[in-house]
């Protein structure tokens, strides 16, 4: 128990980040569940990677995180339950049951965007309007490459995405949540230390999307690898996005 106490109850308690052991252990339900994803909804063609499941799953990961975007800017009182991994379940416990009941995902999808309207009136007061206008412009080229069906391309804009915003949030005085990152910073410091982690995540996604585009990996396999990584970085970059726009830069 306190093993289990210190390692993922304390991080998110105290706000001190993850560590090598929560992280190693969210990596593993994270695969757990996207086997689970592929075997069982992917496979039996009761879930099909569309650009309406891309469409409608941003769209609900961004109407759950206006909660936890409340949070951390203090509009709301803290809840520990919105933060990682319970937020995640979160976002799977509105997304899936929707997309498994709802036969028409055009319906679905505008179902989403005016939830999205509501949520954003609920939980971020004032949002900057340059904002909402950065944010189309940096989704445009996703959309694009989800019309297109390039999903291998799609992990390579979210995690600049997450970069971006990550990096701007470091030098507004955020700390690094993740452990390699801090590891890397408190080596090399800030802007190196950025410069550095960055580079060797770009790399690693390079060789990752290499490896499974020349695979023997059947093509629904592919492009859920590709769904999963694409989803981590959209999630964090989202969330670092809408946190930044609410301060001067």
């Amino acid at each position: 128990m306190d093993f289990f106490q210190k390692y993922f109850i304390e991080p998110i308690i105290n706000l001190s980040g993850y560590n090598i052991v929560n992280t190693l252990s969210y990596i593993l339900i994270y695969i757990l569940v996207f086997y689970i994803f592929y075997k069982y909804l992917i496979k039996t063609k009761r879930v099909i990677l569309d650009e309406y499941f891309f469409y409608n799953l941003m769209l609900s990961t961004y109407i759950v995180l206006t909660i936890r975007v409340c949070i951390d800017l203090m509009f709301c009182n803290r809840i520990i339950f919105f933060y990682t991994p319970i937020l995640q379940f979160w976002i799977l416990l509105f997304f899936l049951p929707t997309i498994l009941l709802f036969r028409e995902r055009k319906r679905l999808f505008y179902l989403y965007v005016f939830l999205s309207v509501v949520f954003t009136f609920l939980f971020l007061k004032g949002i900057p309007n340059y904002y909402i206008l950065l944010l189309i412009l940096l989704l445009i080229p996703i959309v694009y490459l989800i019309r297109k069906k390039r999903y291998y391309l799609l992990p390579i804009f979210s995690q600049l995405l997450d970069g971006l915003f990550g990096t701007i949030g470091l030098f507004l005085g955020f700390l690094p949540e993740h452990v390699i990152h801090r590891a890397i910073i408190s080596s090399y410091g800030l802007l190196t230390g950025s410069i550095i982690f960055l580079s060797i995540k770009f790399l690693i996604l390079i060789l990752f999307i290499y490896v499974v585009r020349n695979s023997n990996l059947d093509e629904d396999m592919k492009d859920v690898l590709y769904f999963a990584v694409f989803y981590i970085g959209y999630l964090t970059g989202l969330r670092n996005s809408l946190i930044v726009s609410y301060y001067e830069v």
